[in-house]
């Protein structure tokens, strides 16, 4: 199976995803862009785009949540054609974890 080209990829995940939309800048090696995160976990997320993004590219997220923006770095798990790429994070910092953890147990999503 192809990760870079299919559509029902549904990776195993140590943490649930919640639906999120979040404004965010990517940077890799697919230039930078302005995007949307629609779902997100301790360890990754989803990112709503149709620019094409390599299956295990690095990534920089930059997040937009309230309170100020985080900042994740990552690698481009699997693409879903037209929708968008789902990113593995890169071990947290303990103050990046923090805050992660309070947006995703807050009502603000």
């Amino acid at each position: 199976m192809s990760l870079s080209a299919t559509t029902d990829y549904d990776p195993p995940r140590r943490y649930p995803r919640l639906p999120v939309s979040i404004d965010c800048e990517v940077d890799g090696a697919s230039g930078h862009a302005s995007l949307r995160v629609s779902e997100l976990s301790l360890g990754g997320c989803f990112v709503d785009t149709r620019v094409q993004f390599l299956v295990g590219a690095p990534v920089t997220i930059r997040a937009s949540l309230p309170g100020g923006e985080l900042v994740f770095e990552g690698r481009v798990l699997y693409t879903q054609a037209e929708y968008g790429f789902g990113v593995a994070f890169d071990p947290l910092s303990a103050p990046t974890r923090a805050r992660l953890e309070e947006f995703l147990g807050s009502d603000r999503r």
